[in-house]
C-alpha cells in the first residue's frame, strides 16, 4: 500500500517478489524481512504498537490492523500442544510464485514485533511454515535455535502468552463484545477450519456460551460465516483471474458457491467456466 487510499494488487505484488527472487536469489524474502521495520510497513501500525505496554496488547493491535493493511493475509492466535501460537496464513496457494519469500517475510516480521516486547535477541522455540524445507540449511539467525516444521497448513511461531490470554481484550469484552466478535468472524471466516468449536476455543469460552451470547443479538454463527465466505468467493470469481483451485485454497466457501452458480447459471456460470480453464 503506497498511501492510505491506494492499494497494490496482490497478484502484481507476488509477481514482483518472484522477480526479486530471480534477480537477487531465493533468500531475498529473508533479507528484507530481517531488515524491515514497522515504520516502513505501516506508520499507523507502528504508532499504535508503540503505545502498547505488553505483547498481548501488541498482538491484539496487529490482528485488528491487518484487514486495513492487506486483503490476503490472516493473523490469529491459538493454543495447541500446550503452547500459544501467533499464526499467519496467506490466501494464496503455496504453488503461487513468490509464496515462500512472502511467507518468510511474514515470519520474520512478526518475530521482530515480538522482540520489541520480549528481548531483542529472542527466538521462538517452535515455528511452522507452509513452505517446503528446501532452504532449511540457510535459516536466518532469528531461527537458529527454533524447532521448525515445514509443509504445514499455516505458518506460526510459538509466543510466551499467559494461560488466560484472550483474543478479545477485557475492555472490548465488557463494552463492545458483539462488535468485536463480528469483526473476528469477518476476518477468519475464510479459514478452511473455521467452525464454532475452533472459534469458541479462540475466545476462551464453550461452544454453548458463544452461541448463547451471539443469539442474544440475533447473530447465527453459521449464517454469518457462510455470508462472508460466499461474498468472498463471488468477489474472487468476478474480479480476479484466480483458478478454482486457488479460490478453493482460500477457504472461501467454494462448495456453497458452486450450488449457487448452478442455480444462477446465466449470471455466474460463464465466470465459473472461465476459471476452470
Amino acid at each position: 500500500m503506497t498511501h492510505s487510499n491506494q492499494w497494490l494488487p496482490t497478484q502484481d505484488l507476488i509477481r514482483f517478489i518472484h522477480g526479486l527472487e530471480r534477480a537477487f536469489g531465493d533468500s531475498i524474502g529473508i533479507e528484507v524481512g530481517r531488515k524491515a521495520t514497522l515504520e516502513q510497513l505501516s506508520p499507523e501500525l507502528s504508532r499504535q504498537i508503540s503505545q502498547c505496554t505488553s505483547l498481548e496488547q501488541a498482538i491484539r493491535c496487529l490482528i485488528a490492523e491487518m484487514p486495513t493493511l492487506n486483503n490476503h493475509v490472516s493473523i490469529w492466535t491459538e493454543k495447541r500442544d500446550g503452547m500459544w501460537w501467533l499464526c499467519h496464513r496467506s490466501s494464496y496457494h503455496p504453488s503461487t510464485v513468490g509464496f515462500e519469500q512472502a511467507e518468510w517475510f511474514r515470519a520474520l516480521t512478526i518475530t521482530s514485533l515480538c522482540r520489541l516486547f520480549i528481548d531483542e535477541r529472542w527466538q521462538p522455540s517452535h515455528a511452522k511454515l507452509v513452505s517446503s524445507g528446501k532452504n532449511a540449511d540457510r535459516l536466518p539467525h532469528h531461527f537458529h535455535y527454533t524447532n521448525i516444521q515445514f509443509q504445514q497448513s499455516y505458518g506460526a511461531i510459538s509466543v510466551p502468552l499467559t494461560d488466560d490470554y484472550r483474543a478479545i481484550s477485557e475492555q472490548d469484552a465488557s463494552q463492545n463484545w458483539h462488535q468485536a466478535v463480528e469483526t473476528l468472524i469477518n476476518t477468519y471466516a475464510t479459514l478452511p477450519w473455521f467452525n464454532i468449536e475452533w472459534f469458541a476455543s479462540m475466545l476462551g469460552m464453550t461452544k454453548r456460551t458463544l452461541q448463547r451470547n451471539l443469539k442474544s443479538r440475533d447473530i447465527l454463527f453459521k449464517e454469518a460465516k457462510e455470508k462472508v465466505r460466499e461474498n468472498k468467493a463471488r468477489k474472487l470469481l468476478e474480479e480476479t483471474e484466480l483458478s478454482v483451485q486457488e479460490i478453493s485454497w482460500q477457504g472461501s466457501g467454494i462448495i456453497t458457491l458452486l450450488i449457487d452458480i448452478q442455480a444462477d447459471t446465466r449470471k455466474y456460470g460463464y465466470l465459473f467456466h472461465a476459471h476452470l480453464k
